[in-house]
């Protein structure tokens, strides 16, 4: 799965906005935004990678609510999309009114190779 096609699932599924990267200032309220930090080949054909375990990070930045019900949403969307969460954080943030919370999720893609 591509990050924008990413992005769109969970745009279109949750009442919040989605962004690829990091905390945008630009956005005055509450949003997600989600990277992927690694991706692993973990099947082999002929030398070529057929299939990846890719890790993200999403990233839930409340301001002024509480961020636990983005976080089962969020869970409970990407778990029904064949991603795996690994675990999640509370990460401190000093500006007051800013609740950031990390969640890490794992996503198995096999590569159709066309002979």
């Amino acid at each position: 799965m591509d990050n924008e096609t990413l992005a769109n699932l969970v745009k279109s599924n949750l009442d919040i906005p989605v962004s690829i990267g990091w905390f945008r200032e630009d956005i005055k309220g509450s949003h997600i935004t989600f990277t992927m930090l690694h991706e692993k080949p973990m099947w082999f054909s002929d030398n070529e990678p057929t299939a990846f375990n890719k890790v993200y990070e999403f990233d839930i930045w409340a301001i002024n609510e509480s961020p636990e019900s983005y976080k089962y949403s969020l869970i409970e969307l990407l778990e029904n999309n064949n991603f795996t969460y690994e675990e999640g954080m509370e990460v401190p943030d000093k500006q007051p009114g800013l609740y950031h919370l990390s969640l890490k999720f794992s996503y198995f893609e096999e590569v159709i190779i066309n002979d």
